[in-house]
């Protein structure tokens, strides 16, 4: 069996600039580009630089499969508005990271299984998953919880089952959104296994939010200031406007259950009798 390994990117918040796509046809002769996002494969040969170095210079997301046993969804935060605290606690060596940088999060979730191994498909899995980006920003933590699921099956890096005790687990597990089936599909992720982890995972209604009536509630002299950034370009005005309305007007959201006691052999063990 020959090697295969599939590189894509996407950029969410704006378009690649001339001088993007210039520096990407550099990497590749054979890249797929848009406006909008990139996509190298390689049989036999491997990615001309730092994937993640890219990402940070001209993406936000990047989608990486490998036919010999790899899966890693890397995600590119905004430092303005990310919350890389809430992010950590469901971090393990070698497979999931926050690296913090002068200007954004890295979110790295690098997994090896051995159910990777094999075909792979050449139709883009990345679309599937841009939902990600935005509900971690508005604090879901499901991806995390998700991928760490996964990493008591990773090979060489596998967590000790009875030692490793379950992160904060996030409200919302029984029912996911469109996006998070899709990265439980690419990821291969035991649907029985996140069953028996959804078993404490609360149940939250997304609320209806009045944002006019939110907005004309602020103080005159902070409206304005947002116009003026706007006017000004900077970006990730409205994601910073929308988390001060949220803090300030919106109803408490359902929080992660955190000290559960349940080891990843206790999920395992609660899969098995689904």
């Amino acid at each position: 069996m020959s090697e295969y390994q599939l590189y894509e990117f996407q950029t969410l918040d704006r378009a690649l600039t001339d001088a993007d796509l210039t520096y990407l046809k550099s990497l590749s002769s054979r890249v797929e580009l848009t406006a909008t996002s990139a996509r190298f494969n390689y049989s036999y040969r491997d990615f001309r630089g730092d994937p993640v170095k890219v990402l940070e210079r001209c993406f936000d997301m990047m989608l990486y499969q490998a036919n010999f046993g790899i899966r890693r969804l890397v995600i590119r935060l905004p430092i303005e508005i990310a919350t890389p605290d809430l992010y950590e606690p469901y971090c393990v060596s070698h497979l999931i990271s926050v690296k913090t940088t002068s200007k954004s999060v890295i979110i790295d979730l690098n997994l090896v299984h051995e159910d990777y191994y094999g075909w792979l498909g050449e139709d883009s899995c990345l679309p599937g998953m841009i939902e990600i980006r935005e509900a971690l920003l508005r604090g879901d933590l499901r991806v995390l919880y998700l991928a760490w699921l996964q990493t008591g099956f990773a090979e060489d890096y596998a967590l000790e089952w009875e030692e490793a005790i379950e992160p904060p687990v996030p409200p919302n597990l029984k029912k996911l959104s469109p996006a998070l089936k899709h990265f439980v599909d690419v990821f291969e992720i035991d649907t029985d296994l996140i069953a028996a982890a959804a078993t404490i995972s609360e149940t939250a209604q997304s609320p209806t939010e009045p944002i006019e009536d939110w907005i004309a509630a602020l103080p005159e002299a902070e409206r304005n200031q947002y116009l003026v950034r706007v006017a000004k370009g900077e970006k990730y005005v409205g994601a910073e406007l929308m988390q001060r309305l949220r803090q300030q007007f919106g109803q408490p959201t359902a929080t992660p259950h955190t000290e559960t006691g349940r080891s990843f052999a206790d999920l395992v063990a609660a899969a098995e009798h689904k």
